[in-house]
C-alpha cells in the first residue's frame, strides 16, 4: 500500500482508490478508473498537461 500525489506513480497499482472530502468516490485499476472518465480520469488528464 501506497499513497501518492504523483498520479502517474498509481499506474502500478493493482488497486486504486480515489478519495474525495474523506469518502471514497472511486475505485479500481488503472485502466478502469480511465474508462470511467471519472474525478481519476480528470486529474490524470490535467497533470498531463502541465
Amino acid at each position: 500500500m501506497f499513497v501518492t500525489h504523483s498520479l502517474g506513480n498509481a499506474r502500478i497499482a493493482d488497486r486504486i482508490i480515489v478519495l474525495d472530502g474523506g469518502r471514497v468516490r472511486e475505485q479500481g485499476d488503472f485502466q478502469a478508473l480511465m474508462d470511467l472518465g471519472g474525478l481519476f480520469a480528470e486529474l490524470y488528464k490535467l497533470a498531463q498537461d502541465r
